[in-house]
């Protein structure tokens, strides 16, 4: 068990580490044995450098089904076309739908009778 002074200067060394480009692992094996818990509480708020980050890679398909469900097809045309399955057609658009009440893949009348029954006409 550390002392709060070794837990400090463990962080401390641990954010040094951290702003200067360092990954998780990295930094263990500059810092000798620890757990992964107490690594990740001493750079608690402290953002991951830039490049251990990892692209979407799918954000080409996602906005296909967009564009293919915004034409009309079906979630099993589009999951067929884009040779995925029709749950990750369906994640696709939920995934980025801010409210979490609208469905981003819903079919245009979809969306007109939602946008009805809203305003109440």
């Amino acid at each position: 068990m550390r002392t709060k002074e070794e837990t400090k200067v463990l962080r401390e060394r641990a954010v040094e580490l951290r702003l200067a480009g360092k990954s998780l692992r990295e930094i263990k094996e500059i810092l000798g044995p620890m757990s992964n818990t107490t690594l990740h509480n001493a750079l608690k708020g402290t953002p991951p450098p830039d490049w251990t980050r990892r692209p979407n890679a799918k954000d080409d398909v996602r906005a296909q089904a967009r564009e293919l469900r915004a034409q009309g097809l079906a979630y099993h045309e589009i999951a067929a076309r884009l040779g995925v399955s029709k749950s990750s057609v369906s994640l696709y658009g939920s995934a980025t739908c801010p409210s979490g009440s609208a469905h981003l893949l819903a079919t245009p009348e979809t969306r007109r009778r939602w946008r009805s029954a809203l305003l109440g006409s």
